[in-house]
């Protein structure tokens, strides 16, 4: 797996007033978080006819799941709130639904894996208060606001970083 650009990833907005730069108090914690820049990012609206083509869709909060389900219903089994991804992915990532994977092509495991997620939603546990699953959005406030949405969000982004590179790698052990 020596390619990693395995995946394509985009980032857009439901309320983008007008284009703009990373904020100023996210860039540093993407450089020692993540490990890269943001030094090109340039903040868009969410474009709903190319949205629903997506393998997955990953929102920070409930009301962002549910104004995109409201715009597009047909992503149902792809949309989700961050925060919820590591309770579905425990779940759904069992031998029997990988085995299931096997031999579809890297977006079909995507959407496959999604569909298995969505489905586990009965069987998780659900937080006492819904927005719980919900990132604090630290927009125009203090560095610190910035510096806690990032902890709050780094344990879900490396599940959901780690099982699609088992997805991925899933195509690799196939080709062999």
């Amino acid at each position: 797996m020596g390619d990693t650009n395995i995946f394509d990833l985009s980032s857009s907005g439901l309320f983008v007033l007008e284009p703009r730069g990373a904020a100023e108090n996210m860039k540093p914690l993407i450089s020692q978080h993540i490990k890269s820049t943001i030094v090109t990012h340039v903040s868009r609206q969410t474009d709903f006819e190319d949205i629903v083509n997506q393998d997955l869709v990953i929102t920070m909060t409930r009301d962002q799941r549910l104004s995109i389900l409201d715009e597009a219903p047909r992503l149902m089994n792809r949309v989700f709130v961050l925060l919820e991804m590591p309770r579905l992915i425990e779940v759904a990532n069992t031998v029997e639904n990988l085995q299931v994977l096997r031999g579809l092509t890297q977006g079909e495991r995507v959407r496959a894996f999604a569909r298995i997620m969505s489905t586990s939603r009965s069987l998780v546990e659900m937080p006492a208060k819904a927005e719980s699953d919900d990132v604090a959005d630290p927009y125009g406030k203090s560095f610190s606001h910035y510096e806690n949405s990032v902890q709050q969000m780094l344990p879900a982004l490396n599940d959901v970083a780690r099982t699609l590179l088992d997805l991925a790698a899933l195509a690799s052990k196939d080709e062999t």
